[in-house]
């Protein structure tokens, strides 16, 4: 085991100190390092039943598990790793007395939706005579001050003038309301019930009795309520952080950087442990990557050296436009692939699932096979959730909003009629005690609503009623769902069903997999992998497109003016370069496409990347040869087709960048794309036309 590890490795894994943070650079072995730490504590005489792993996806705590078990065998019995949210779960389960929830039904994302959507009728005034945020930006800004720990009316209040201000307020209300009414804990609950009993003596002697060591991974993404929870426990239980400083993109959700970046400063008595050999990418790609780091003013000290020989320069190629840069990276799948390489040799990264639309339809005209990844979750899905919402009914029948979305979805029944029997239906104390009441309603014209919750009721596993519920609502999802790609989505419900048979009752199941959902999309053999960078955190791939790297991206217009978004910017970019394994193709545009003032748009983070760490190739407006001065940026009008007002030209502004007072550099594209000149002359002419006929 441990002859397997480098020297820095083995360093952090056998280090005995009580808090320990072990700070490793992308392809720098942090899982390895992580599960070799674990099985050293319990051969070394560690209790595996006192040792707990914390990460931020259930796919990484299954992994952790397997691998402590594929090195010591039998020896890790007991070991358990789990996200935050399950880890909070299982504490508030073992003693429920002692954060005052013993009974709870815990809601997701589209329940907290529907909750703030409740308070349009229930708030006034009127959310319309107003115009006050919608339900999607109140939930946002609501889980971002709870993970933050920010204070509501501060926060809102710099966001929005006084009248929003106290309507968002007011819903916020509403929603604690309802939420404590009914016995509903959301995501946020489940952390901040455990964070609140910390403050009381007895519970934190509890907590901190079962364990001696907690090992947390990815400790760049947690956050101020997260942190919360692991402070109380400093001085009684062994902390062993690992992550990346450089890798901590999460801050739009509320991750703070200082967790990681101010843990020495936080914990004055901290070992810190410094992984730098990467074991990835050729260092060409490294080099890069470091180069990007280097330019912040943030001391990341860090410099990843690779462990592999050999090198392959990366490549950065800027286009006129956007549509250019993707029909040029399809092209070169095209002719990849046409050489031989295997598709799923290729990962094409970009910045936002908006980005990938333009990129997605150069693969379509291309007929190149692709699938997307973009943060979906199955467990989130409406078909998957319609399902669901009878279990939830099963094991409360006093869930008002699992309610209404089953009874919903049954021709002839509105939400009104739903309500009404929701009203009924919850005073009752079974399932089979709803029939009559649901028989009884004259609009409810299929005798299958009230069936099914008989059945459910007569089901013994939570695999039975997943599967009655199916079997029962398959017809009317597919009438439902007919014109929403019906045949993957039944696709589906094997999988669930299989998960459904893992899991002893329903209440554990709905627990685990609404705190922990799975996503729907898997990594395939026969397709490209088209995915944003957020969610390719993790992955890893011989050929890698990071495309976007542009002005208004890479940092983005939002970003401009806060130096911490920024930053988090360049790190968004640092871990896309760093995907790489053989080869880096960076592409972008030369001009700046967006509605903010050009003048006010930062250069992209590769402005002025050395050529000698990579091959610059920048695409020529076609027939001119234009010299950019000192001078302040060109402009150019782009004159697309407007499609609020035919007829009359949509204009954009594209920023021209500076190029050192030399010409733009040969494009082999424009001299083959006869159709460019012509597209640049009609631009040119058009904009003439209406300067005229402006004046």
């Amino acid at each position: 085991m441990l002859e397997e590890l480098n020297k820095q490795q083995k360093y952090a894994v056998t280090l005995e100190h009580q808090n320990i943070l072990v700070l490793a650079g992308a392809g720098c072995g942090k899982t390895k390092t992580i599960v070799a730490r674990t099985a050293h504590l319990i051969t070394s005489g560690g209790n595996p039943k006192r040792i707990h792993l914390l990460t931020f996806t259930r796919k990484a705590a299954d992994e952790l598990v397997r691998r402590v078990e594929e090195q010591i065998g039998t020896a890790s019995s007991g070991l358990r790793a789990s996200t935050f949210h399950s880890w909070c779960m299982l504490l508030i389960r073992s003693a429920p007395h002692f954060f005052q929830e013993s009974q709870y039904t815990v809601i997701d994302r589209d329940d907290q939706l529907q909750i703030f959507k409740m308070a349009y009728a229930n708030i006034n005034p009127p959310i319309e005579k107003i115009d006050a945020p919608k339900a999607k930006a109140i939930l946002d800004w609501y889980s971002y001050i709870r993970n933050t720990l920010s204070d509501p009316n501060a926060y809102i209040g710099t966001m929005l003038p006084p009248a929003h201000k106290d309507y968002v307020l007011k819903a916020f209300a509403f929603y604690e309301s309802f939420k404590k009414e009914r016995g509903y804990l959301d995501y946020d609950d489940v952390l901040s019930v455990v964070a609140d009993g910390l403050n009381n003596p007895k519970v934190l002697s509890w907590i901190a009795g079962r364990y001696d060591h907690l090992l947390i991974d990815e400790m760049q993404d947690t956050n101020p309520l997260q942190w919360r929870l692991l402070a109380p426990l400093l001085g009684r239980v062994s902390l062993f952080c690992v992550g990346d400083d450089a890798q901590s993109i999460y801050g739009f959700r509320g991750a703070d950087f200082r967790n990681i970046h101010d843990f020495p400063k936080r914990v004055p008595d901290a070992e810190v442990c410094k992984l730098s050999y990467n074991y990835r990418s050729y260092q060409s790609i490294l080099d890069v990557s470091n180069w990007l780091l280097n330019q912040s003013s943030i001391p990341y000290e860090k410099n990843l050296v690779a462990h592999r020989k050999g090198s392959n320069k990366p490549i950065f190629r800027q286009f006129l436009s956007p549509d250019d840069e993707a029909v040029w990276v399809a092209k070169d799948i095209r002719k990849k692939l046409s050489q031989g390489t295997a598709i799923n040799r290729m990962t094409v990264l970009v910045r936002t699932s908006r980005a990938a639309k333009v990129i997605e339809r150069a693969l379509l005209e291309h007929q190149i096979p692709y699938y997307f990844i973009g943060g979906e979750k199955l467990m989130e899905a409406a078909h998957i959730r319609d399902v669901l919402s009878v279990l939830r009914i099963a094991v409360n029948i006093k869930d008002e909003i699992a309610w209404i979305r089953y009874l919903t979805l049954w021709p002839g029944i509105g939400s009104v009629t739903a309500t009404r029997i929701m009203k009924k239906a919850i005073t009752q104390d079974n399932l089979s005690d709803c029939q009559t009441i649901i028989n009884a309603e004259r609009r409810v014209k299929n005798p299958e609503v009230a069936e099914l919750l008989v059945e459910v009721s007569k089901a013994t596993t939570t695999k039975q009623v997943f599967d009655v519920s199916v079997k029962f609502l398959t017809p009317i999802l597919a009438n439902i769902y007919k014109s929403e790609n019906w045949e993957d989505r039944v696709k589906d419900f094997p999988l669930i069903s299989t998960l459904a048979e893992k899991e002893n009752d329903i209440l554990s199941f709905l627990e685990e997999y609404v705190l922990n959902p799975i996503y729907s999309k898997k990594e395939r053999s026969d397709a490209l992998m088209l995915i944003t960078v957020h969610s390719a955190k993790g992955m890893e791939n011989d050929i890698c497109y990071v495309t976007g790297i542009s002005q208004g991206v890479y940092p983005h217009t939002l970003s401009t003016g806060n130096y911490d978004k920024e930053e988090e910017d360049r790190r968004v970019l640092y871990v896309a370069l760093t995907r790489a394994k053989n080869s880096l193709i960076m592409t972008g545009t030369r001009f700046y496409f967006g509605y903010a003032d050009s003048s006010k748009v930062k250069p992209h983070f590769l402005n002025h990347i050395p050529k000698e760490l990579a091959r610059i190739w920048r695409q020529k407006l076609p027939g001119l040869n234009i010299v950019l001065t000192e001078q302040k940026p060109t402009s150019i009008k782009n004159i697309e087709k407007n499609e609020d007002k035919p007829g009359i030209p949509k204009i954009s502004i594209l920023h021209v960048e500076k190029e050192d007072n030399k010409s733009f550099l040969e494009s082999p594209r424009a001299k083959e794309d006869k159709a460019g000149c012509g597209t640049f002359i009609l631009i040119v002419i058009a904009t003439l036309f209406i300067l005229k006929s402006c004046f």
